[in-house]
């Protein structure tokens, strides 16, 4: 004869299966978090990260601020999510570059950059908009930058400028409203993106 397992670790099972969200309820959860990710970046885009409140990017998202706090703890919390995925995502796509010869590296930077407005618009112009962000997404920007300065190191005499300096401060400043101004305006941006740019920085 069977009999019923009241131990406690039993009961806390059935509990967190009784308690665990339905699928409607995590799609909806996601999608009120992606609401708010596109929110606050148009937030931090268009005002500063440090003139944007906790409250406004509720406001902005039409969420309640109970909602919000279950979701991120404060603002840095929020950003540093956006930004980490944003660098991460970078940095994978950096790796393809590693064994490139140097116009060919340069070329698939301009590919990497493509590759993040298509996956995450929001968080590239919100990383463009805060060139030091706080927080654990700092240390993955000195390396993304690092990065960049070793493609155009490498490119040497065939950048324009022949200063890698110079042309990786000029490719950080233009690069992304130039990609998203593209962008709006031709579904083709991906192509005249990378020979804009190839010919703006290369001989």
């Amino acid at each position: 004869m069977m009999t019923e397992d009241l131990s406690p670790a039993h009961a806390a099972a059935n509990q967190n299966e009784s308690t665990a969200p339905s699928p409607r309820v995590q799609r909806r959860r996601e999608r009120t978090r992606q609401k708010i990710i596109q929110s606050s970046a148009d937030l931090f885009s268009r005002f500063g990260y440090d003139q944007v409140r906790f409250e406004d990017i509720a406001e902005a998202a039409d969420v309640a601020r109970g909602t919000l706090y279950s979701f991120y703890k404060n603002k840095e919390a929020l950003i540093n999510e956006m930004l980490q995925s944003v660098y991460e995502k970078a940095m994978r796509g950096l790796d393809r570059v590693k064994h490139m010869e140097p116009r060919k590296s340069v070329e698939e930077l301009l590919n990497v950059y493509c590759d993040l407005y298509e996956s995450d618009p929001h968080g590239l112009m919100v990383a463009f908009h805060l060139p030091r962000p706080p927080g654990p997404a700092e240390q993955l920007y000195e390396r993304f930058s690092e990065r960049m300065r070793s493609i155009f190191e490498r490119a040497g005499n065939l950048l324009r400028s022949r200063d890698p300096e110079v042309t990786t401060r000029l490719f950080s400043r233009s690069s992304v409203p130039s990609l998203a101004a593209l962008a709006e305006s031709t579904e083709d941006f991906r192509r005249q993106f990378v020979e804009h740019f190839k010919s703006l920085l290369l001989r």
